[in-house]
């Protein structure tokens, strides 16, 4: 029968299972007989539990040991299947290079002594850090790299599938008072430090009232403190240093990246502040659609770290950003087109037009700001573990979890008004959270904020950002650059009237009889500027603008229509009242440009029934 023997290594004691035929000690691993010496065959190694992946289904082995090399302890995650694989074998190169020795000619009983640990814990493997359910109790666990918040007894263990930044910017420095009284106690009448704040403690609750993830940019042509903001924020997690400082260990990640790198960097963060510094350092062609893909929460699909089943990487984050231009400019910028309202409504671009250092007591600004920076880089990382071990007990407790989710539903209409448009109502939800986290971290006393305080602070956020948001939705906008490319680009549309006029690359007809212009279906989406054709047309119909004469089988109308062209037969398009412009007065123009004008009046008339 295998044996248990306790293994102290500095001080930490660990529980081996030795096979039969095997002796174990700190000395090292050695086979056994009836007649012979006992045969050493490698270093102190062992296999301390087997990992379950439930997203996988897969199994791994967690083996630790005496690195030889440094006197202290290794860990090395290897795939089951190692054990058997025939020469070349990778498992003794990798457990060698974590300083580990075995003994010439004994590789093979080596391998034989891993497999034969089968009476070994079973532990569920997490990928990323954040919110997970443990498997035998079913009870929620926040999952940090070093350490895993939650009831007694968890087996969950944390295995990144590579190297993760987290690993490295989670660290502590200095104490929570020193915190307390450096940081926290600075956001105290100054209103964004406080959002921001409140924005870092927000994220651990997107999941336990169901909120979807977001983001918000801070931007101001200027320096305002808005790195400062960043820091502020990052601080409760781990190293706030300012990144252009130093970018290694810092929790704060950098926009200068590509869009996998993104995907990697977000699911990093999972269920925290994702924070991100200078948004004009970005070039990536894609920008807009990273945009959606951190706040989408779902990446490409990839290989197991074994090469199993492909699954998808999935993280929830509260982003925050700062630049000098608007995420919705850094969009045009990249991709010549306009920022859609799903974009502005998922990382909302809110304006810094004053310093952002309000509160300065008896300090300048400038030497408030430079003494908080240096606050940031001295007094880090202590103030998270506490505020989650205040909320995991709530994500656990089906009455206290109500509690926080009645909160949040009542500012969240408090917030809201008649006069706001659907999208803008649903964004309310992203500060309602921050007033919620503001007033958890007060009750621990890791911030001094009444519920009066945080209201202010989140509502007049919020007014800055509906204040400089285009209220056009992403329909709207499409139907109004139908307008402005009619107004400004009328030889496009062929005359019908003339019907010997041959002009080359139109995109469709003007039919002066029946006061409608017939747009090809080929080009409608250069003409409204927008790939959600389908919403825009059946808005169009609503609107009462849009002519039907094309029937399916059953009778019913199709929104596209067709028109016999002379000379060119039947041509498949959508037709469209003149109707949809204030007047018939046009304005000429040789060629297309990437301009685009946005206004409401050519048909505010029809928006409005």
């Amino acid at each position: 029968m295998p044996t248990i023997d306790k293994i102290t290594i500095n001080g930490a004691s660990f529980y081996v299972h030795a096979p039969d035929g095997f002796t174990i000690n700190t000395q090292g691993v050695f086979t056994t007989g009836s007649d012979a010496e006992p045969i050493k065959i490698s270093s102190l190694v062992w296999v301390d539990s087997i990992i379950y992946y439930p997203h996988s289904g897969e199994y791994t082995m967690l083996i630790k040991g005496m690195n030889t090399m440094s006197g202290g302890l290794f860990e090395l995650s290897s795939s089951r299947a190692n054990l058997f694989q025939a020469y070349p074998n990778p498992l003794p190169t990798e457990l060698y290079n974590r300083g580990a020795d075995i003994e010439q000619g004994h590789i093979k009983s080596f391998l034989g002594y891993l497999a034969q640990q089968r009476n070994v814990p079973t532990n569920t493997g997490v990928i990323k850090i954040g919110w997970h359910n443990d498997t035998v109790s079913a009870l929620k666990a926040f999952v940090l790299p070093q350490r895993v918040i939650g009831p007694n007894d968890l087996n969950l263990k944390y295995l990144p599938e590579s190297d993760s930044p987290t690993q490295d910017s989670m660290k502590a420095k200095g104490s929570l008072d020193e915190w307390k009284e450096n940081i926290a106690s600075k956001t105290k009448g100054n209103p964004i430090l406080q959002f921001a704040i409140g924005v870092s403690f927000s994220a651990p609750l997107l999941e336990l009232v169901g909120l979807d993830a977001g983001g918000c940019h801070f931007y101001a042509t200027s320096s305002r403190g808005k790195t400062l903001t960043l820091q502020v924020a990052a601080s409760p997690w781990g190293d706030a240093t300012d990144p252009g400082a130093t970018s290694k260990g810092c929790y704060i990640q950098r926009w200068s990246t590509t869009g996998n790198a993104i995907e990697s960097t977000a699911m990093a963060f999972n269920d925290l502040l994702l924070p991100f510094d200078e948004l004009g350092t970005n070039t990536e062609r894609q920008f807009g659609s990273s945009i959606y893909n951190i706040t989408g929460c779902t990446g490409k699909a990839r290989a197991t770290r074994t090469g199993g089943a492909v699954t998808k990487r999935q993280w929830l984050n509260y982003s925050m950003s700062s630049g000098e231009i608007s995420i919705a400019q850094k969009i045009k910028e990249t991709s010549g087109k306009d920022a859609h309202t799903g974009q502005q409504i998922r990382f909302m671009d809110i304006p810094v037009e004053d310093n952002i250092l309000v509160n300065t007591g008896d300090l300048s600004p400038a030497v408030f700001g430079s003494t908080l920076k240096d606050s940031c880089s001295s007094y880090y990382g202590t103030a998270g573990i506490p505020y989650l071990e205040h909320v995991v007990p709530i994500a656990n407790d089906p009455i206290k979890l109500r509690e926080i989710n009645n909160c949040y539903i009542d500012v969240t209409s408090r917030l809201q008004s008649d006069d706001m448009k659907p999208e803008q109502a649903r964004a309310m939800k992203r500060f309602a959270i921050v007033y919620v986290a503001l007033l958890e971290a007060a009750k621990i006393g890791l911030l001094e904020c009444s519920e009066e305080e945080a209201f202010s602070t989140v509502s007049g956020i919020a007014k800055t950002w509906l204040d400089s948001l285009d209220v056009l939705s992403d329909i709207d906008k499409g139907i109004d650059n139908i307008c402005n490319y009619i107004r400004k680009y009328p030889r496009r549309f062929r005359d019908l009237d003339h019907e010997l006029d041959a002009q080359n690359n139109i995109v469709g007809y003007k039919d002066n009889r029946n006061n409608r212009y017939h747009i090809i279906k080929s080009d409608f989406e250069e003409v409204c500027g927008r790939s959600n054709i389908r919403e825009i047309v059946k808005k169009l119909d609503k609107l009462g603008l849009l002519h039907k004469n094309n029937t399916d089988s059953n009778g019913n109308y199709r929104l596209i229509s067709k028109l016999r062209v002379s000379g060119a037969g039947l041509v498949t398009g959508y037709s469209i009242s003149f109707r949809i412009l204030d007047d018939e007065d046009t304005i000429e123009s040789s060629e297309p440009d990437s301009s685009n004008i946005v206004s409401l009046a050519p048909y505010k008339g029809f928006l409005n029934r």
